[in-house]
């Protein structure tokens, strides 16, 4: 072999180790910021759209409501920039900043309160939709001179049928007295062979309770109930669920349908609608919804 290729063997060996001794050097940086990156920092914000939303929510929380809807940002989409306050829907944001101004206050920061917000809303989410699951599931006979169209799942279980008629009688009773209302759950049997117990109108709370639970473990809800996803459809999808469980309850047919309490139900939809509409682009959707159900249940109506 000559100088040259000795020569040329000798470089590419001195190259090949230099870039073995980089490429470690690489492989122990990044093993260093991921041992940082893992370690425990309080809650952190992730992705792309949760950070320019926790950063519309710090300037409105600094600057007031006027100075947001008039925010010119030049730091983004530039040399053009853009109007923030007039080109988002701002729900989510002032939700943040009311429950960091007037609820959790100094005991938390601003930070912390975002990042909790998936995960508080899709609570409320769940638990709203067992309550429409509820509502849908109601009787329609409301009076007590017909039996009802079905009763509780419990009921077809030999052994647990008797003890779950006691306990739903004292459970009845004490939250008339508590409460002074058995909100529609009361009915007595006037079958000859039911003896006149007491039992729960229609399997509506079982229904409500498995509800819940499968909304509980749907994948789509639990990949915008995460902490630190701090994007809209966290807030928007409790805000959706609360409208249709507010309009179905204004609905409430039956022994209290000339009740003058249910224009209140009405107006409270109306707010909970314009916090969708603040929240979210698919506002218009729920109107489409609502139409639809309305031409569809009004040939029917009595």
């Amino acid at each position: 072999m000559d100088s040259h290729c000795l020569g040329y063997f000798h470089s590419s060996s001195s190259s090949f180790n230099n870039n073995n001794n980089n490429n470690t050097n690489n492989n122990n940086t990044n093993a260093s910021l991921t041992t940082m990156h893992r370690n425990p920092t309080g809650p952190i914000i992730h992705e792309f759209d949760p950070y320019f939303n926790l950063r519309a929510t710090e300037y409105l929380y600094q600057h007031g409501a006027k100075k947001f809807f008039q925010w010119f940002d030049y730091l983004v989409w530039y040399p053009l920039g853009r109007p923030v306050g007039t080109t988002i829907y701002p729900g989510m944001q002032f939700s943040a900043v009311f429950i960091k101004q007037y609820i959790v206050g100094d005991s938390m920061s601003l930070n912390d309160v975002c990042c909790y917000i998936p995960a508080w809303f899709g609570v409320l989410a769940t638990f709203f939709t067992g309550m429409l699951a509820y509502e849908c599931s109601l009787p329609v006979i409301s009076d007590h001179e017909h039996e009802q169209p079905f009763g509780s799942i419990l009921d077809t279980i030999a052994p647990l049928s008797w003890l779950h008629r006691k306990i739903t009688g004292m459970g009845l009773t004490i939250m008339e007295t508590v409460l002074g209302t058995d909100l529609g759950l009361r009915h007595t049997s006037v079958l000859p062979k039911c003896n006149g117990w007491i039992d729960v109108s229609s399997p509506a709370v079982e229904i409500a309770l498995f509800t819940g639970m499968i909304m509980s473990i749907v994948p789509a809800h639990l990949m915008r109930s995460m902490g630190g996803d701090y994007d809209n459809e966290a807030v928007a999808v409790f805000a959706m669920v609360l409208t249709f469980y507010l309009w179905t309850r204004s609905l409430r047919g039956g022994m209290y349908v000339d009740s003058g309490f249910t224009w209140v139900w009405g107006a409270v939809t109306g707010v909970a609608y314009f916090n969708v509409s603040a929240t979210s682009l698919n506002y218009d959707v729920m109107v489409h919804v609502m139409h639809m159900l309305c031409a569809s249940t009004s040939p029917f109506a009595d």
